[in-house]
């Protein structure tokens, strides 16, 4: 099934209710990337977009595998925003969706609660949310109705995520749905953060609130010099010899840390604290 494709402009005028400014000063911003194993480094420039729109969608059919089916017949890919707006792909086999992750006879449920939506590329794991989906609650001020909720279909369910919201909003519900599902009312905001892109005002903004709600719980006698290891995490991506490696950081003055063994706000003034952080490259 092909769907009919509209510009980002074009979605924001005939779906958008409220949009952002992007102040001027995140136009200086400049880091280097570090890619295929840190071995090359691409220096980029901030190039964020001028302002950031939030869409109103109705009846939107939110698939488990991610990405986002309307009623107009537009498709979004598993990120739903792109460089400067909303990505939209041609066709259904285009997009970034597992083949069979939908189909006709599937039991669908049926969400009425307005959602702000919070799915990110890789939804159950805790940094991608982090850096993914967080910097979306810039959107919280601009919802009209009073009670809404963040809407996810698989994320949320590992890690610190649900301490992580509550530093932004403490009273907004968390909407768990088990399967593909129909929203309703679906709130989706342009991400201020694009990994290799941009980074707005508005996502260090949702970090910062985030980061002072766990600031007091546990800024006292945090180490200058962290190591965080993955020696104790038995899940899964250990790394060869780490007691070796741990080892060698110690005796450079180095505090080693599991961060899994340490509560969110211990971590968070840990991180603030330290002037040196040292760890694994990647997820």
């Amino acid at each position: 099934t092909r769907f009919p494709i509209a510009s980002s402009e074009d979605l924001a005028r005939t779906y958008g209710i409220a949009s952002e400014p992007v102040t001027d000063l995140e136009e200086n911003l400049e880091y280097m990337l570090f890619q295929d194993g840190a071995a090359r480094a691409e220096h980029v420039v901030n190039k964020p977009p001028c302002r950031l729109d939030l869409l109103r969608l109705r009846n939107v059919l939110c698939l488990y595998s991610g990405g986002l089916v309307t009623e107009d017949g537009f498709l979004t890919d598993i990120v739903t925003t792109g460089v400067h707006g909303p990505n939209i792909v041609r066709d259904a086999g285009s997009a970034t969706i597992a083949p069979g992750s939908f189909s006709p006879n599937d039991s669908l449920e049926i969400i009425e609660t307005p959602c702000l939506y919070m799915d990110a590329a890789y939804r159950a794991a805790y940094g991608h949310v982090l850096v993914d989906a967080l910097p979306r609650l810039w959107a919280l001020p601009h919802i009209p109705e009073k009670r809404f909720g963040l809407f996810t279909t698989a994320g949320f369910k590992r890690g610190y995520v649900d301490e992580l919201l509550a530093g932004v909003s403490k009273t907004t519900p968390i909407i768990r749905a088990q399967s593909s599902a129909l929203c309703r009312t679906l709130y989706v905001p342009v991400q201020p953060h694009m990994l290799g892109w941009y980074v707005c005002s508005q996502a260090r903004a949702a970090w910062r609130r985030i980061e002072e709600s766990f600031h007091n719980a546990g800024s006292k006698n945090t180490p200058r010099k962290v190591y965080f290891s993955r020696r104790r995490f038995a899940e899964r991506r250990r790394m060869v010899d780490e007691e070796r490696v741990e080892t060698l950081f110690r005796d450079r003055g180095f505090t080693v840390l599991y961060p899994e063994k340490e509560p969110l706000a211990r971590q968070v003034a840990v991180i603030r604290g330290a002037d040196v952080l040292a760890g694994h490259f990647g997820s």
